[in-house]
């Protein structure tokens, strides 16, 4: 009992002496209470505030590090001159549209007044407009075109009132160097009345051409066109090229169709020209005649032409132009109503899209 008794003892003194210490130590240390630990904090805060301040107003700032130059564009080539200079390609961007330039399509609408055995014409067509000058690059093309001619006439003979054609223009211009180019295209045609559409419809044409560049005022053309047609099947392609857009007079003196131009007036965003030219018109179209008997007519005529012509800077253009109908003949395979009708006038408007 004893032993039990000094054992409660010792553990109540224990418990005395723990909580003796704890409000001692309380009342010795301050921030053992909540209000003073949240002082503490302020102060020590506030310290460390004022030695930042202190560290920025005696430092010295170091500018940025410079940002990287910005990636090369993609799929466009640049052309480096001096160290860290990038330019862009300017002499690539102008063949490139040279070569997007270099054939067009325009819409041509032309009338030939006549009737009876004068034969008047009126008709509209889309088709390839050729390039004003040879391009620096190469290029390829596919223009379709199609088109209805109306007939006025003949009374002598049975032409149907409406031909049509349609044509594919593939090919395109190949620089070989600075100095040679060539050429080259295939032009699949239906040339009928829509009644007629038996094989001598389709007409299979072609054209093949070199050109030399002496200069930038000088060129030289030889090759041939193959027309396919009923009267004229080929024709040589043969001359020179003088002058350019720069200098205001372009003589294109090449056979089979010859054009003189010069520049009249100029403004900032387009050129006014005025021209002349000769060129070969009609062609062969598969018919049926009036008691539903196949045939093919050939039209054929001669046009010394002149008109005015404007270009725009940025590559459309148009022209408004007259002329005269000589040598004018329509003949066909049988032999039917075949007769020279007589010389006309004729006007032509077009404009490439």
């Amino acid at each position: 009992m004893k032993r039990r008794s000094r054992l409660r003892r010792g553990v109540w003194m224990w418990c005395v002496t723990l909580w003796a210490g704890s409000v001692l130590s309380a009342a010795e240390w301050p921030l053992s209470r909540p209000a003073d630990r949240l002082s503490a904090r302020t102060i020590f805060v506030d310290a460390a505030a004022d030695e930042l301040l202190n560290d920025i107003g005696t430092a010295t700032v170091e500018p940025p590090a410079p940002l990287p130059p910005p990636p090369l564009p993609i799929g466009k080539e640049v052309r480096i001159e001096g160290p860290g200079a990038l330019e862009d390609d300017e002499d690539e961007d102008a063949d490139e549209n040279d070569a997007q330039k270099s054939h067009g399509s325009g819409l041509v609408f032309t009338y030939a007044p006549g009737s009876g055995d004068q034969l008047g014409l009126f008709g509209f067509d889309f088709r390839s407009v050729p390039p004003t000058n040879l391009p620096q690059a190469s290029t390829l093309t596919m223009n379709t075109g199609w088109g209805i001619t109306w007939l006025n006439g003949p009374s002598s003979t049975d032409l149907p009132p409406q031909l049509f054609h349609v044509t594919i223009d593939i090919g395109g211009i190949a620089a070989i160097n600075d100095e040679w180019a060539v050429d080259l295209a295939i032009t699949p045609a239906w040339y009928t009345d829509w009644v007629n559409r038996r094989p001598e419809a389709f007409r299979l044409g072609g054209r093949g051409a070199w050109y030399y560049r002496f200069d930038e005022s000088v060129q030289l053309a030889a090759g041939f066109v193959y027309l396919n047609r009923d009267d004229i099947p080929a024709l040589p392609i043969a001359g020179v090229v003088l002058g350019n857009e720069e200098s205001g007079r372009r003589f294109e003196l090449v056979f089979p169709r010859p054009k003189m131009a010069w520049r009249i007036a100029e403004t900032e965003t387009a050129d006014h020209w005025f021209y002349v030219n000769g060129e070969l018109g009609g062609g062969s179209w598969a018919i049926k005649r009036l008691d539903r008997t196949p045939d093919v007519v050939t039209y054929r005529d001669y046009r010394l032409m002149s008109g005015f012509e404007f270009r725009r800077k940025k590559g459309r253009r148009g022209a408004i132009e007259a002329g005269w109908l000589f040598s004018r003949a329509v003949e066909s395979r049988t032999g039917r109503g075949d007769f020279n009708p007589s010389d006309s006038f004729i006007t032509r408007i077009w404009v490439d899209y």
